[in-house]
């Protein structure tokens, strides 16, 4: 799958390295501050676990900054749903309406704190793709709006970075 915010990567084995300084996002310096310059997930990789011994589910979210990420899996399987960025503003006002009491702001719909089932999706008329990928497979986000969550499969180790 290769759409414009949903890129598959290229290769299906890959391995992520620490950026050389000149690579790394420059960051403002209240964040070097506070990260002392190495800010996890944004210019150095970031690790998710998720051992259960079932599946686990992440909520609903736009990358911070909207930033992209780049994921490459370890485990078992992990799916990845994300809804279209045309969709966005009719997703928004599904989940307001559904969650009055959350305040709208660029993370509002994090702090509702929710997956979102694909049939409420579909009744929502929200569009949206599903992806699966494997062990030793990635997948970018791409920069911008883009809403996705994730469904791991089982034990799984995300190594990501925006």
């Amino acid at each position: 799958m290769a759409r414009r915010y949903l890129a598959k990567l290229s290769h299906t084995r890959c391995r992520f390295r620490q950026p050389a300084p000149s690579q790394a996002r420059s960051a403002s310096p209240s964040l070097k501050r506070r990260g002392g310059g190495n800010l996890a997930g944004i210019n150095s990789p970031y690790e998710y676990f998720s051992i259960s011994g079932g599946p686990t589910i992440t909520i609903c979210h736009k990358e911070d900054g909207l930033l992209g990420s780049k994921n490459v899996v370890s485990g078992e399987n992990k799916v990845l749903i994300v809804i279209k960025p045309s969709a966005n503003t009719r997703f928004e006002d599904c989940m307001y309406k559904r969650f009055p009491d959350v305040r709208r702001d660029s993370q509002g719909i994090r702090h509702i704190g929710r997956a979102v089932a694909p049939s409420l999706l579909d009744e929502w008329e929200i569009e949206y793709d599903i992806a699966s990928f494997a062990p030793g497979q990635g997948f970018a986000t791409l920069p911008g709006d883009v809403y996705h969550m994730v469904i791991n499969m089982g034990d799984n180790l995300a190594l990501a970075i925006n």
